[in-house]
């Protein structure tokens, strides 16, 4: 179990690290899964074979499917997924972020830093 505080640190930061990467992972696969199975569904062989001049196959809606994705994270890099974020105030990121127990932990170190500042200067 973590002693110091630049343990615990560590950790917080490695199992946010972790979770972080694994939710943008299944993000990822659960939207290509998505394009790929919609692609089959939508995309007719025939019309799809004609468009690209030979016969088509799984690969062909594999990477139609890769396409899709691809166009997908550029459109929401170019701030089309970031529209509503700008009218997020900062407490109600901290509510999303943070667990209840870190935000009571972090409110009480900012009563007492308040405190500590106040007991300075008066």
């Amino acid at each position: 179990m973590p002693s110091t505080i630049q343990e615990k640190a560590a950790l917080y930061n490695a199992s946010t690290v972790l979770t972080l990467f694994l939710g943008a992972l299944c993000g990822l696969v659960g939207h290509y899964v998505v394009d790929f199975a919609v692609s089959l569904f939508l995309i007719d062989r025939a019309v799809l074979a004609k468009q690209v001049g030979r016969s088509v196959g799984l690969g062909d809606y594999a990477r139609l499917a890769s396409l899709a994705g691809a166009a997908a994270i550029v459109g929401g890099a170019l701030g089309f997924g970031a529209l509503g974020s700008e009218s997020e105030s900062d407490e109600a990121v901290r509510r999303a972020a943070y667990g209840k127990r870190e935000r009571q932990r972090r409110e009480q170190a900012e009563r007492e830093r308040r405190e500590a500042d106040t007991a300075q200067s008066g």
